[in-house]
């Protein structure tokens, strides 16, 4: 018996003791959506990708000259049979000599090869540049710097990529990089474009939960970095004034009397302008950034609003009586959004869609904690019907049901 453990043990040495892989393979696979480190020293052959229409990508990362012995620069190119090669060069002159390659579908069926590079400081910057197959030709194109790092993926699972970042006008331009917050952004690399798309429907409830984690920040430690870019995201989803309603401009202000971000000097406004307060500074800024802070309550939500506004005594049911407890739903004075719910359970309604009696509405809420929520509502006759909807599931027993208007 022990004669047969040690033959045992012979053998699965000799399987397992192999020489270790070499650091410089001839041939690396990849895999959508899996960056693959690379470094100057330990470069593959060559990579290579095989795509669901039949085509097999080939990728070569080779040095570039040297300066005092070090490659000032990494030279990527991309081919496959029947399609012209496109290179690019990566320069790492002042940098490390390391980074990442990998393959994304921004777009069904068109594959990115996208490679990123850490150029050195405290912060900044993840430089990335990508070979681009727009179904036809092979593209070279610098995608863009991105501060504190690069997060590829599928933000909506709809099986195409996305990247995740902010946008980083943000940072610095109310307070420390440390205090700040960035309004959200999402890129898709296309052609020779790195283009924004945070407004695109099927990114909102991924806003909304980004713009709930974002004003708790602000909520918990009001500043001008803190609370200027979960504003400039609740601007992209429609519902600044809204969101703006939760946040204490003038205790900021108390707290940053002279602050920088008052003054615009001529070469950064045109002119040279004063700001009163934090608000002032801050849109006039989101508004040269291209940010909507307007309400997005048009005059067919306004007047299916006023509908529910009408009835003056708010709506009444067993758990929500009539009185001081019961459901109301009114326009702010200047009707750039309404209040509904019950004291100290409101929800402030800006954008909605109104189809004929019924509505979708987005809807910032305060309750046991802030948060932003799809709200269905539908009035017949002198009755109201509302559900919560959150994260597209229906929740019933978040809402009143269907309560009747109080006599």
């Amino acid at each position: 018996m022990r004669h047969g453990f040690i033959l045992v043990v012979m053998l699965f040495t000799a399987v397992t003791a192999r020489p270790a892989a070499a650091t410089t393979p001839d041939e690396v696979g990849l895999f959508i959506g899996t960056p693959v480190d690379w470094k100057v020293g330990e470069l593959a052959g060559q990579y290579f990708y095989s795509d669901e229409q039949g085509h097999r990508w080939t990728v070569k990362l080779k040095p570039g000259d040297k300066v005092d012995g070090k490659p000032q620069s990494v030279n990527m190119t991309v081919s496959a049979d029947g399609i012209q090669p496109a290179s690019l060069s990566i320069d790492i002159s002042d940098s490390d000599d390391n980074g990442t390659l990998a393959v994304y579908n921004f777009d069904a069926g068109l594959p990115t090869f996208l490679t990123t590079h850490y150029t050195n400081g405290a912060h900044c910057c993840y430089d990335v540049q990508a070979v681009v197959f727009n179904g036809k030709t092979l593209v070279a194109t610098d995608v863009d710097s991105y501060d504190g790092g690069v997060d590829v993926r599928d933000i909506d699972g709809d099986g195409t990529y996305e990247i995740d970042t902010i946008d980083q006008r943000f940072l610095y331009a109310f307070d420390g990089y440390d205090w700040s917050r960035a309004a959200r952004e999402i890129d898709k690399v296309r052609d020779r474009d790195t283009v924004a798309v945070t407004s695109d429907p099927q990114y909102q409830p991924y806003l909304m939960a980004e713009l709930d984690r974002e004003l708790a920040e602000c909520d918990a430690d009001p500043g001008p970095g803190m609370c200027a870019g979960p504003l400039g995201t609740a601007a992209v989803l429609g519902i600044y004034q809204s969101a703006a309603a939760s946040v204490p401009f003038e205790k900021i202000d108390n707290n940053n009397r002279g602050a920088s971000y008052l003054t615009c000097s001529k070469d950064d406004c045109g002119k040279a302008i004063k700001f009163q307060n934090y608000r002032q500074a801050l849109e006039y800024r989101l508004k040269d950034w291209g940010y909507n802070t307007s309400s997005s309550l048009n005059d067919k939500g306004r007047a299916f609003l006023r509908r529910f506004a009408a009835f003056t005594k708010g709506f009444g049911a067993p758990a929500l009586p009539c009185g001081k407890d019961a459901f109301q739903v009114r326009l702010d004075k200047n009707e750039q959004f309404a209040e509904i719910g019950t004291p100290g359970h409101i929800c402030r309604v800006e954008k909605i869609n109104v189809l004929e009696n019924a509505a979708i509405a987005l809807g910032f809420c305060s309750m046991t904690t802030n948060s932003s929520l799809l709200i269905a509502m539908e009035l017949d006759g002198d009755e109201l019907s509302m559900s919560m909807i959150d994260k597209g599931v229906l929740d019933a027993k978040s809402a009143p049901g269907t309560i009747k208007a109080c006599r």
